[in-house]
């Protein structure tokens, strides 16, 4: 298989775990004793992947990192923009490992500020599926 089918399938199989990883955040909704932290850290390992999936696509070495601040910056030294705002991008970051971890100050995560990150999740998955689509 040429290398740039390569990328393409590894980006499409980044694009397939964000969106298992958005149905996963969708399914929390649903269920209404489902915890805010679980649809927050779905969300975030959406955008994670989107961006990874993106990363990909430049046939560079995907940073192994948690980091979606990281990973956008990533995108940027590379020229490729992505759709969230940075203030979207850092609202993520402490679901990504802080929240799914008992500590002594203990952040509750209200299924209102899981809700919001859902079009943010969205917006980064169907990024790339665009992304994907258009090569």
């Amino acid at each position: 298989m040429p290398p740039r089918d390569l990328l393409l399938e590894l980006a499409r199989s980044w694009l397939d775990k964000a969106k298992g990883d958005l149905e996963f955040a969708y399914a929390g909704c649903e269920r209404e004793r489902a915890p805010g932290w679980g649809i927050a850290f779905h969300c975030q390992q959406a955008v994670e992947k989107a961006f990874k999936g993106a990363i990909t696509l430049h046939d560079v070495e995907v940073p192994k990192t948690h980091d979606v601040v990281r990973l956008r910056a990533a995108l940027l030294e590379l020229g490729t923009a992505s759709p969230l705002q940075d203030a979207e991008v850092q609202a993520l970051l402490p679901y990504a490992v802080d929240d799914r971890y008992p500590r002594l100050t203990l952040s509750a995560v209200s299924r209102a500020d899981a809700l919001e990150l859902l079009p943010v999740a969205e917006r980064a998955v169907a990024w790339l599926d665009g992304l994907l689509g258009a090569m």
